[in-house]
């Protein structure tokens, strides 16, 4: 108990009735301790750096294909729309947290990633690097290294609504022969791999194709799937 006032008029319910005193006190250690970190800050997922892989519990990602590219202009403009964005949402959160409060609008990052090609990439990287905004070798040497080709797209992990870029932190997508995503989310010095999806036709024709993938690190699914058949054995409605 961390509260001076509770306890202090703990202290005074005491000395009249000890017993009621105790209760109290049993009930306030049984109180479930508010989260710390991140819960503790109300962090918001859409501003602030990719979290370290090594603090990562669940991690969604979603590889959309909107379609072919307007035309470039005359002007070179070709609008802001790309033709491929990478979804990224992250949850450090402990396994209890997550099996808790579920995934929806408790993710702790969350940003969409414009992807480009590499000659679309480069010279972004180029100016910014002029202006100060980021840090241009790692990128340039990351991005016309040989394991590169000019097919591969390229995306910066930026905060939401604003050109705020951390450094080392980007999105690779590179082609199997076979026409498969590869997708590669730099963290500094750790890379996540995604080689595995979920394949969707859009329906609705916002998108042409979306690719999903889940890489649970804690076992939330599995976990949340034990849950709900204890409670269908019980007779209880799953929450």
């Amino acid at each position: 108990m961390n509260n001076p006032k509770l306890e202090e008029l703990l202290a005074q319910i005491a000395t009249l009735r000890p017993e009621l005193a105790e209760g109290i006190k049993a009930l306030t250690a049984d109180e479930e301790p508010e989260d710390e970190g991140l819960d503790a800050l109300n962090r918001n997922p859409k501003v602030g750096p990719l979290p370290d892989k090594s603090s990562i519990t669940f991690m969604k990602t979603t590889l959309w294909d909107n379609g072919p590219e307007p035309k470039i202009t005359k002007s070179g403009n070709t609008g802001k729309r790309t033709r491929y964005t990478a979804t990224l949402e992250v949850y450090t959160r402990s396994l209890d947290r997550l099996v808790k409060l579920g995934l929806i609008n408790t993710c702790d990052f969350k940003r969409n990633v414009q992807l480009r090609t590499r000659d679309r990439f480069l010279p972004l990287v180029k100016k910014n690097h002029a202006s100060g905004r980021i840090d241009r070798d790692f990128l340039v040497e990351y991005t016309t290294d040989t394991y590169s080709t000019p097919d591969d797209l390229f995306g910066f992990v930026l905060d939401a609504g604003s050109w705020n870029y951390y450094s080392g932190q980007f999105v690779h997508l590179k082609w199997s022969t076979t026409g498969e995503p590869h997708l590669f989310v730099i963290h500094g010095d750790d890379v996540t791999e995604i080689i595995t999806w979920n394949e969707t036709e859009n329906q609705k024709g916002e998108a042409v194709r979306r690719y999903e993938n889940e890489i649970d690190y804690c076992g939330y699914r599995r976990t949340k799937e034990a849950n709900s058949t204890k409670n269908m054995k019980a007779g209880r409605r799953p929450r």
